[in-house]
């Protein structure tokens, strides 16, 4: 049988995503981001959570790094487990060897270390929701250690400042 069926048991109800991943892949970027924005969890008549979708986003940025990387300014002001779901699945299709273009994910990665220390209002946060920036931020340190480990196959040395600029934020935002 299934190795998580345990999870699935009849006293708990599974999580679901009111978006499949056809639907990250036909979605235009626009579009997803808009819904992201506005969509909020309802218990009834399924559970879908912010964290099954959140995943779903994962796995579609992992499957079209191209897209996803292309409009990752568009997610700068989602919720912060979005920009967080969306940096994992970009570091796990760089992890995988897969190009895509850099420019943009540089400037949510600056977007998104300069509001490391900003505060999510408490009634803001659903369940589900990171409460913090603070694992986005790791997922950005994560894929921006992932890009620089590929060397010229990664982020490319054009990008030299900006990435220079990223790691002296994160060294200033570090605890001593």
């Amino acid at each position: 049988g299934d190795p998580e069926a345990w999870r699935n048991t009849n006293w708990t109800q599974q999580e679901e995503s009111p978006l499949e991943i056809a639907d990250f892949a036909s979605k235009p970027i626009a579009e997803i981001a808009a819904f992201l924005r506005a969509w909020q969890p309802r218990e009834e008549p399924r559970r879908q959570t912010i964290t099954a979708l959140a995943q779903k986003l994962r796995t579609a940025a992992t499957q079209d790094p191209v897209k996803y990387a292309q409009g990752a300014m568009q997610f700068a002001n989602l919720p912060a487990i979005y920009v967080h779901r969306l940096l994992d699945g970009l570091s796990d299709a760089a992890r995988n060897q897969l190009d895509f273009p850099w420019a943009s994910i540089l400037e949510l990665l600056d977007r998104t270390f300069a509001r490391l220390n900003e505060p999510i209002a408490p009634d803001s946060v659903a369940e589900g929701d990171d409460p913090t920036r603070h694992w986005a931020c790791a997922a950005g340190g994560a894929l921006l250690k992932t890009g620089l480990r590929r060397g010229a196959a990664g982020i490319g040395f054009g990008h030299k400042a900006a990435v220079q600029d990223l790691v002296l934020t994160l060294q200033r935002h570090a605890p001593q």
